[in-house]
Order: structure tokens, then sequence, then C-alpha cells
């Protein structure tokens, strides 16, 4: 899976469950018979280097925060044109609020962003002083966007 997320894929995995599945309960590994990867990309507008090119110029920092693979998120980042989209972090593995300033500052693109982690990551941008506008497409960035100014 790792050379497709690396392309900029989402890739999912269809498999067979040998069982029936109970709610609230991980399914047995041994009972799932992957059958098939399949491969989604992510179509890039062609406005898209363009636009974040001006936002650069203007003095604008941009980050990518998403739920998805990070390297699967730093590509697409990269394809886009977001200068230093090859700075990623798992944010799974952010715990405290030093770790979350400290990625805020390092970091350009952020995946595995749980709805609860997104706006720690928000709170910390502007902790650091900064005004932080947000886009978002879901529920899962109502947080986030609260955060926001």
């Amino acid at each position: 899976m790792e050379p497709w997320s690396a392309q900029g894929c989402r890739v999912l995995l269809i498999a067979q469950y040998d069982g029936t599945p109970e709610q609230g309960k991980p399914l047995a590994p041994e009972q799932v018979r992957p059958m098939a990867l399949a491969l989604l990309s992510n179509r890039i507008r062609a406005t898209a280097p363009d636009t974040f090119r001006f936002f650069a110029q203007e003095g604008v920092s941009i980050r990518v925060i998403s739920g998805d693979n990070p390297v699967t998120v730093s590509e697409v980042a990269r394809r886009a044109g977001i200068a230093g989209a090859e700075r990623y972090m798992d944010a799974s593995t952010l715990k405290t609020e030093e770790d979350f300033a400290q990625a805020a500052r390092d970091c350009i693109v952020f995946g595995r962003v749980t709805p609860d982690n997104k706006k720690k990551l928000i709170r910390a941008m502007k902790k650091e002083g900064h005004t932080v506008a947000m886009t978002g497409d879901g529920v899962n960035d109502v947080l986030a966007l609260r955060e926001a100014d």
C-alpha cells in the first residue's frame, strides 16, 4: 500500500470476512481475507498551484490538516504546489500541548488528525500569535472551524 500512498492515492482494502461481525468489537484478523485494493486519487484543480503561490507571495502560511495517511496528504499537497509539503507528520503521535505547539511550528502537512486534534492544532497556531483561517468540508472540521479566527 505504501508505494500507492506515496503517489498520493488513498488505498482501500476490499476484503471478505468469514464470520459474523459483532457490533462494538474488532474483527478477528484471521477471519479477514483480502481480495483487492481500490485506489482513489484526488484531482487537483489546474489553478491550485497559482492560488498557493499567490498566498505565499502575500505572506500567508498554509497548513494541511487531514484525517488521511500523512504520506498521501503530503504528496497531494506537493502536487497542489504547497511549499514545504515534504514536512509532514502523523498527528496521532501528538500527546501534549507542547507536542502540538512544536508540530504547528515545524510541519506543513498533518495526517491522521482527529477532529479534537484539528482544534488543538488551530489553538497552538493562535497561541503563537497567528491569525488562523480554516476551511473544511465535513462535520469532522466543525471544532477547528469554531476555534479559528
